[in-house]
């Protein structure tokens, strides 16, 4: 779960939504081409497809681990504040 009073997470949401942006953005290009047997734009446009999807995959776990791990209690609780690491049906 992202926190708003956490600068740390704020930075690493903005590049995940920047690189995931990015990658979508190239992505459509590239099915594009893909289409329109663009050859010399698939060449271009693949390696560059390959990178963002490393990046956008490189900031979503950068973030999940922060949370996991800076903010581990917040993890184990749900909204509600209740602990998700049991359960709360009847005994």
């Amino acid at each position: 779960m992202r926190r708003d009073d956490c600068p740390e997470c704020l930075r690493l949401w903005r590049e995940y939504a920047d690189a995931t942006s990015t990658h979508i953005g190239l992505d459509s290009k590239l099915r594009l081409a893909t289409l329109e047997w663009d050859l010399p734009s698939i060449e271009l446009l693949t390696p560059e497809v390959e990178a963002a999807g490393a990046r956008r995959t490189f900031y979503r776990e950068a973030f999940r681990k922060h949370v996991a791990t800076a903010h581990k209690a917040d993890a184990e609780t749900n909204e509600y504040g209740g602990d998700i690491r049991k359960e709360d049906g009847p005994n």
